[in-house]
């Protein structure tokens, strides 16, 4: 068979169905309406197994075997360079404008993807790719990348042990190569949608992280079955009946090509641009209707030369469809860094431009890499390899370390003052503007409670109590509360904490302190508030009445304080060496509505159950001086930072509040 006998051969509507694909990708990465663009990627995995296994047969058909190194090789020329310099371009780029505290997580991503290993590091973590943060995940397009490789190492290696079989212990007749190869096919086809369905349809996902190196067979295979669809979604495995699809119609259909109606032509590619703008809503699901659908509307319409995508600009557009999918994601990430509309717009044109260079200055060069020539005196011969060199070696050094030390430390969010400064860890107790918070009773005090979010308003409620001439009081216990009183599981008031939280309701009703001030975390997520376990809104609010009920019935005065909120984006982490160098430190967080909502909802529920007639009960909100309804001030006016992360307060921005806390415990209190 001669190459134009394979219908895998170069074909312009195959160009024209990879710039469908990658079109689909970037409009659902940039947020634009297309709700099931992420297919693209299913697109591009049949489209892959179809042109491979056609440069596979032709190889097999001028020599009767696969030469592996130079597939590899091939392989290797194709995809390495043009990856390598994009990793290292964009993560420089992510280095100075990014977020410092996402420039770890950034490099090992990069080294990831360079070792076509993307997909195990992503699996590994504990969201699925649907939920993954864009701060985490700059390289996140990179999976399908080292699946793709992952599968034809495989596929390649089979194919050519296969043919060794063959030809040694066989009649060889070509006829009987291609059938069975076919089998082969056929089988492998049938072991990875078994796989896939096991994973997907049995195993459950429970979000479960991966903390350690060091893992037996027995632990890694329970902790895969715990991220039953996350499997199925990144593995070569379940994902090889895509590939293997496209394999089985190169192998059928190299006698001959069906070219459909313009009629039938028209319904496939309207089916497929339907599913890729409509057909979202079951994503997560690995065997959803929309990725079988798109999967066989791509092998139907691969069985065909369809003019429709054969236009000059489809195919350019395909030409370049590996640059585009290369760089248009993390630049998009970095494009979110940056406070400006224009910024998603910058993203796409610097997208183009970058993929059009990569292009023409890497890609074609290193496909063509046989004709370089250690005596040539052309310039362009050495340009691409020496960039490739270049950003191989950068991907080598910890430059998250030297772009860290590029940061002004006055920029950085720092404790200049440790919450334990206040902590005497001798006596056990605390000691703050001379009151000692040890070896006293609570009858008379202003106790504060609550989990880590009461614990760091802990100085400024401390100063604004003393100021009124009153006696504070706290007691650490009381992130225990919930977990004592969680009625969503039984075994938890058996722990030492819960016991400490039944044992502080008890002493509050037997001492009668003056007012007890009760803040806690409000939202629900991991293990927020500390001490309970279950993410319901109606186990924290059952949670929440139990532990301050009987407090209330003793007759003791309650304000329960408004949740401190969760800021955009995260203090501790915000700040980029842009910022440092072109000294323009962050004057305000966003404030995320989402949560915003989720803890307001929880804190209307339980403040409604407890406000019965004979309870003693206030709302209260302790910074107003430092938020507003949509934004939090950042810094003081002498430039300490108020936030320690994203959603607790410095000791600085415990201490700016205080006259707030002041004012309202004044007036509950009815003291001048």
């Amino acid at each position: 068979m001669s190459d134009r006998q394979h219908p895998s051969h170069w074909r312009s509507d195959i160009q024209g169905l990879r710039a469908l694909a990658v079109i689909a990708v970037i409009l659902n990465h940039l947020g634009i309406p297309v709700s099931a663009g992420f297919l693209g990627v299913d697109i591009f995995i049949v489209v892959s197994g179809f042109v491979i296994t056609g440069l596979l047969l032709r190889e097999i058909d001028a020599s009767g075997r696969i030469r592996l190194l130079r597939f590899f090789k091939w392989r290797f020329m194709r995809l390495f360079p043009a990856h390598v310099v994009m990793l290292s371009t964009t993560l420089l780029l992510f280095l100075f404008i990014g977020p410092f505290g996402a420039h770890k997580a950034a490099l090992n991503q990069a080294r990831a993807s360079i070792g076509f290993v993307a997909n195990a590091y992503f699996f590994a973590r504990p969201k699925d790719y649907f939920a993954l943060g864009d701060d985490l995940t700059l390289f996140l397009n990179t999976w399908s990348l080292a699946l793709e490789e992952q599968f034809y190492v495989i596929f390649a290696v089979t194919i050519f042990l296969l043919i060794f079989v063959i030809t040694k212990f066989k009649n060889y007749s070509e006829k009987n190569l291609d059938k069975s190869i076919l089998h082969l096919v056929l089988f492998m086809m049938f072991i990875s949608l078994l796989v896939a369905l096991i994973t997907s349809l049995v195993w459950k996902s429970n979000g479960s992280d991966f903390k350690t190196a060091m893992i037996s067979p027995s632990q890694w295979l329970k902790f895969m079955q715990s991220r039953g669809q996350e499997f199925a979604f990144y593995s070569p495995i379940t994902r090889a009946w895509q590939f293997l699809l496209g394999a089985l119609l190169a192998l059928t259909s190299k006698k001959r090509i069906v070219v459909l109606g313009t009629v039938f032509s028209n319904f496939l590619l309207g089916s497929i641009l339907a599913i890729l703008v409509f057909a979202g809503a079951d994503s997560p699901n690995f065997f959803s209707w929309s990725r079988i659908t798109i999967t066989l509307l791509t092998f139907a319409i691969l069985s065909s030369r369809s003019s429709l995508l054969s236009g000059n600009w489809l195919v350019a557009i395909g030409d370049r469809s590996y640059s585009l999918y290369l760089w248009h994601y993390p630049l998009i990430v970095i494009s979110r860094s940056v406070d400006s509309i224009w910024a998603s717009t910058v993203a796409i044109l610097v997208t183009l431009i970058m993929s059009e260079l990569s292009f023409r200055y890497v890609e074609m060069p290193f496909r063509h890499s046989g004709n370089f020539s250690l005596k040539s005196r052309q310039p362009l011969h050495y340009i691409a390899p020496a960039i490739v060199l270049l950003s191989f070696v950068s991907l080598s050094l910890r430059l998250d370390i030297f772009a860290r030390n590029l940061i002004d430390s006055k920029y950085v969010s720092q404790e200049s003052i440790e919450l334990d400064h206040f902590y005497d860890e001798s006596k056990k107790c605390w000691s703050d503007f001379g009151a000692i918070t040890c070896d006293r009773d609570l009858s008379g005090t202003v106790l504060l409670i609550g989990d880590s979010h009461a614990g760091s308003l802990r100085p400024g409620f401390f100063k604004a109590v003393l100021d009124l001439g009153l006696i504070p009081q706290t007691r650490l216990a009381g992130k225990c509360f919930f977990q004592y009183f969680d009625t969503a599981n039984d075994d938890l008031d058996k722990s030492e904490c819960g016991k400490l939280g039944l044992e502080l309701q008890e002493e509050i009703v037997s001492q009668r302190p003056r007012l007890v001030v009760f803040l806690a975390c409000g939202r629900l997520y991991d293990s927020c508030p500390e001490g309970l376990e279950s993410e319901s809104e109606l186990d924290w609010v059952n949670a929440g009445e139990l532990a301050l009920r009987p407090i209330l019935d003793a007759g003791i005065p309650v304000a329960l304080v408004r949740d401190l909120p969760v800021l955009i984006p995260d203090p501790r982490t915000a700040i980029s060496v842009a910022r440092s160098v072109f000294s323009k430190p962050i004057s305000r967080f966003r404030i995320d509505e989402g949560y915003k909502r989720m803890s307001r909802s929880h804190f209307d529920l339980l403040f409604k159950r407890l406000n019965y007639p004979s309870a003693d009960l206030r709302e209260v909100n302790f910074l107003q001086t430092i938020c507003q309804s949509e934004y939090c001030i950042a810094r003081s006016s002498d430039g300490q930072n108020l936030w320690m992360d994203a959603d607790h307060l410095s000791v600085a921005g415990s201490l700016e509040v205080a006259d707030s806390v002041g004012i309202e415990l004044s007036r509950i209190l009815k003291v001048k």
